[in-house]
Protein backbone atom coordinates (compact mmCIF):
# COMPACT_ATOMS: atom_id res chain seq x y z
CA UNK A 1 0.00 0.00 0.00
CA UNK A 2 1.32 3.39 -0.77
CA UNK A 3 0.79 7.15 0.03
CA UNK A 4 1.42 9.27 -2.89
CA UNK A 5 1.26 13.03 -2.41
CA UNK A 6 2.01 15.41 -5.47
CA UNK A 7 3.18 19.19 -5.11
CA UNK A 8 2.57 20.87 -8.07
CA UNK A 9 4.49 24.05 -8.55
CA UNK A 10 2.33 26.74 -9.15
CA UNK A 11 4.37 29.76 -9.13
CA UNK A 12 4.63 32.84 -11.28
CA UNK A 13 7.83 30.99 -13.42
CA UNK A 14 5.78 27.90 -14.13
CA UNK A 15 3.74 29.29 -17.54
CA UNK A 16 -0.26 28.35 -17.35
CA UNK A 17 0.50 26.40 -20.29
CA UNK A 18 3.12 24.59 -18.43
CA UNK A 19 1.13 24.05 -15.59
CA UNK A 20 -1.99 22.77 -17.61
CA UNK A 21 0.36 20.15 -19.09
CA UNK A 22 0.95 19.05 -15.48
CA UNK A 23 -2.42 18.79 -14.21
CA UNK A 24 -3.60 17.05 -17.63
CA UNK A 25 0.04 14.80 -16.76
CA UNK A 26 -0.77 13.80 -13.66
CA UNK A 27 -4.93 12.97 -14.28
CA UNK A 28 -3.26 10.28 -16.65
CA UNK A 29 -1.28 8.65 -14.45
CA UNK A 30 -3.89 8.47 -11.63
CA UNK A 31 -6.13 7.33 -14.73
CA UNK A 32 -3.09 4.20 -15.04
CA UNK A 33 -2.71 3.40 -11.75
CA UNK A 34 -4.97 0.32 -9.76
CA UNK A 35 -8.12 2.32 -8.17
CA UNK A 36 -8.31 -0.69 -5.85
CA UNK A 37 -7.69 1.13 -2.28
CA UNK A 38 -4.20 0.22 -2.01
CA UNK A 39 -3.38 4.17 -2.65
CA UNK A 40 -4.12 7.23 -1.13
CA UNK A 41 -4.08 10.49 -2.93
CA UNK A 42 -2.98 13.78 -1.71
CA UNK A 43 -2.36 16.81 -3.58
CA UNK A 44 -0.88 20.52 -2.94
CA UNK A 45 -0.38 23.25 -5.16
CA UNK A 46 2.07 25.91 -4.56
CA UNK A 47 3.49 29.38 -5.26
CA UNK A 48 3.77 32.19 -2.31
CA UNK A 49 0.93 30.48 -0.50
CA UNK A 50 0.27 26.49 -0.52
CA UNK A 51 -3.11 24.54 -0.96
CA UNK A 52 -4.04 21.54 -0.49
CA UNK A 53 -5.98 20.83 -3.76
CA UNK A 54 -6.56 16.65 -2.76
CA UNK A 55 -6.81 15.98 0.98
CA UNK A 56 -5.74 12.36 1.59
CA UNK A 57 -8.04 10.36 -0.16
CA UNK A 58 -8.02 6.52 -0.94
CA UNK A 59 -8.07 5.89 -4.78
CA UNK A 60 -10.78 3.77 -6.15
CA UNK A 61 -12.96 3.71 -9.03
CA UNK A 62 -15.54 6.20 -6.84
CA UNK A 63 -13.26 8.60 -5.82
CA UNK A 64 -10.83 8.85 -8.84
CA UNK A 65 -13.34 11.50 -10.91
CA UNK A 66 -13.33 13.73 -7.65
CA UNK A 67 -9.75 13.91 -7.33
CA UNK A 68 -9.07 14.34 -11.09
CA UNK A 69 -12.01 17.36 -11.29
CA UNK A 70 -9.92 19.08 -8.24
CA UNK A 71 -6.30 18.89 -10.16
CA UNK A 72 -8.59 20.13 -13.33
CA UNK A 73 -10.17 22.78 -11.88
CA UNK A 74 -8.15 24.60 -8.92
CA UNK A 75 -6.77 27.62 -8.99
CA UNK A 76 -2.84 28.18 -10.21
CA UNK A 77 -1.76 30.35 -7.45
CA UNK A 78 1.39 32.36 -9.19
CA UNK A 79 3.83 34.21 -7.01
CA UNK A 80 6.83 32.74 -5.35
CA UNK A 81 8.15 29.21 -5.17
CA UNK A 82 7.61 28.55 -1.84
CA UNK A 83 8.90 24.92 -2.51
CA UNK A 84 9.41 24.20 1.76
CA UNK A 85 6.22 25.18 2.63
CA UNK A 86 5.11 22.70 -0.18
CA UNK A 87 6.96 19.93 0.95
CA UNK A 88 5.96 20.64 5.11
CA UNK A 89 2.71 20.31 3.93
CA UNK A 90 2.68 17.61 1.69
CA UNK A 91 4.44 16.11 5.63
CA UNK A 92 2.11 17.44 7.39
CA UNK A 93 -0.81 15.76 5.16
CA UNK A 94 0.42 12.41 4.88
CA UNK A 95 2.11 11.77 8.28
CA UNK A 96 -1.66 12.77 9.52
CA UNK A 97 -3.87 10.21 7.63
CA UNK A 98 -4.54 7.60 9.73
CA UNK A 99 -2.67 5.25 7.07
CA UNK A 100 0.88 6.66 7.93
CA UNK A 101 1.13 4.34 10.51
CA UNK A 102 0.58 1.01 9.01
CA UNK A 103 4.33 -0.18 8.48
CA UNK A 104 3.33 -1.89 5.22
CA UNK A 105 2.45 1.49 3.89
CA UNK A 106 5.23 3.10 1.92
CA UNK A 107 5.00 7.23 1.80
CA UNK A 108 6.08 9.20 -1.19
CA UNK A 109 6.29 12.74 -2.27
CA UNK A 110 6.57 13.92 -5.82
CA UNK A 111 7.19 17.53 -6.37
CA UNK A 112 7.17 19.05 -9.83
CA UNK A 113 8.35 22.16 -9.85
CA UNK A 114 10.89 24.75 -12.36
CA UNK A 115 13.42 24.10 -9.57
CA UNK A 116 13.54 27.54 -7.76
CA UNK A 117 12.87 27.99 -4.33
CA UNK A 118 12.36 30.75 -2.52
CA UNK A 119 14.78 29.57 -0.38
CA UNK A 120 17.08 26.32 -1.38
CA UNK A 121 18.45 26.00 2.62
CA UNK A 122 14.52 26.10 3.42
CA UNK A 123 13.84 23.63 0.99
CA UNK A 124 16.61 21.66 1.97
CA UNK A 125 15.31 21.63 5.71
CA UNK A 126 11.95 20.49 4.58
CA UNK A 127 12.95 17.84 2.86
CA UNK A 128 15.32 16.20 5.55
CA UNK A 129 12.68 17.00 7.93
CA UNK A 130 10.17 14.72 5.73
CA UNK A 131 12.82 11.78 5.76
CA UNK A 132 13.15 12.48 9.48
CA UNK A 133 9.49 11.44 10.27
CA UNK A 134 9.12 8.66 8.22
CA UNK A 135 8.85 9.69 4.69
CA UNK A 136 10.15 7.06 2.48
CA UNK A 137 10.77 8.68 -0.52
CA UNK A 138 10.97 12.47 -2.55
CA UNK A 139 11.50 12.76 -6.07
CA UNK A 140 11.10 15.44 -8.40
CA UNK A 141 10.17 16.23 -11.49
CA UNK A 142 11.56 19.05 -13.80
CA UNK A 143 9.26 21.11 -15.62
CA UNK A 144 9.38 24.40 -17.77
CA UNK A 145 12.91 26.06 -17.78
CA UNK A 146 13.90 23.21 -14.74
CA UNK A 147 14.11 20.90 -17.82
CA UNK A 148 17.47 22.83 -19.12
CA UNK A 149 18.93 24.47 -16.00
CA UNK A 150 21.62 22.44 -14.62
CA UNK A 151 21.60 24.57 -11.42
CA UNK A 152 17.94 23.75 -11.25
CA UNK A 153 18.41 20.04 -11.57
CA UNK A 154 21.32 20.17 -8.88
CA UNK A 155 18.85 22.29 -6.37
CA UNK A 156 16.06 19.44 -7.09
CA UNK A 157 18.52 16.67 -6.83
CA UNK A 158 19.84 18.11 -3.55
CA UNK A 159 16.72 17.38 -2.02
CA UNK A 160 15.47 14.32 -3.58
CA UNK A 161 15.93 11.25 -0.83
CA UNK A 162 16.57 8.59 -1.02
CA UNK A 163 20.15 7.21 -1.34
CA UNK A 164 21.61 8.27 -5.00
CA UNK A 165 19.67 10.67 -7.41
CA UNK A 166 19.51 9.35 -10.89
CA UNK A 167 18.99 12.72 -13.35
CA UNK A 168 16.66 11.08 -15.90
CA UNK A 169 16.51 12.18 -19.60
CA UNK A 170 13.37 14.07 -20.72
CA UNK A 171 10.70 11.75 -21.70
CA UNK A 172 12.65 9.12 -19.97
CA UNK A 173 10.45 6.01 -20.45
CA UNK A 174 12.14 3.89 -17.24
CA UNK A 175 11.25 5.73 -14.50
CA UNK A 176 13.07 3.72 -11.40
CA UNK A 177 11.16 2.94 -8.59
CA UNK A 178 11.76 5.85 -5.84
CA UNK A 179 12.28 3.56 -2.79
CA UNK A 180 15.08 1.79 -4.61
CA UNK A 181 16.99 5.49 -5.03
CA UNK A 182 15.33 8.94 -6.10
CA UNK A 183 15.08 10.79 -9.70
Amino acid sequence: AYQLGFALDASGSVSTANYNLLRTGLNAALAGIPADGTIEITVVSYGSNVATVVAPTVLTVASLPGIQSAIATHSKSGGGTNTAGAITSLTTLLTGSSVFSDPNVKSLINLATDGAPNSQSAALAAALAAYNVGIDALSIEAIGSGVSSQSALNNMADMAFPDTVTILPINSVSIPNPLNGSF
